[in-house]
């Protein structure tokens, strides 16, 4: 059922969060609310406030699908995920979600464009298959959350501890989880250099 879930599913459910996030930032400057808003309120704690909503969302979408999941496996099935398969899974989908919030997130808050803020993550998300295609797969987000993917069912499936390529497996972990995170400092830090009445 992970497996199907995972296969059929996680294409989609990133769109949902770019569409969620494209306009956060971007939006303020096309409705030219961003010169009264900034000036009376600093810029780091709109940001931060920002980004706690973007998590505190992210938890409760991922919450939901993930509740929409266990009950219709066990409808459908009659059968209940393991504990440790929903936790896994929980983390894997919410990481690789966050990601495409905060890939979003920067391109809103640098571009203050929601066109560009929307295309850009759209663009690499369905089209990031290519960069496996071309041997340049260390681009594509997708060839890590593949990785660890691959790796923790084979821990908690079928039991399989046998690391094939450990340093790929450590870097993939690291862009995995660490990518999102890197982007939303990156976000928090530039977006005060940015001059907001242009």
């Amino acid at each position: 059922m992970g497996q199907i879930f995972y296969n059929q599913l996680m294409p989609v459910l990133p769109l949902i969060s770019i569409l969620i996030t494209a306009d956060l930032v971007s939006g303020e400057f096309y409705n030219r609310t961003a010169m009264v808003l900034y000036a009376n309120i600093n810029r780091k704690t709109i940001l931060r406030a920002k980004i706690e909503f973007l998590v505190i969302s992210l938890v409760i979408y991922v919450s939901l699908l993930w509740i929409s999941l266990i009950i219709t496996t066990f409808v459908l099935f009659q059968s209940v995920i393991s504990f440790n398969n929903l936790i896994m899974g929980y983390i894997l989908v919410f990481t690789h979600l966050l990601f495409f919030v905060s890939f979003s997130f920067l391109l809103s808050a640098l571009t203050r464009n929601t066109f560009v803020a929307f295309l850009v993550p759209f663009f690499y998300l369905y089209f990031s298959g290519f960069f496996i295609a071309l041997d340049m797969e260390l681009l594509s987000y997708n060839y890590y959350g593949d990785t660890v993917f691959s790796f923790f069912k084979d821990v908690l499936i079928s039991n399989n501890y046998t690391i094939n390529d450990f340093p790929l497996l450590v870097f993939s972990l690291f862009m995995y989880f660490g990518l999102p995170i890197i982007l939303f400092i990156v976000t928090y830090f530039e977006f005060k250099k940015i001059d907001i009445r242009v």
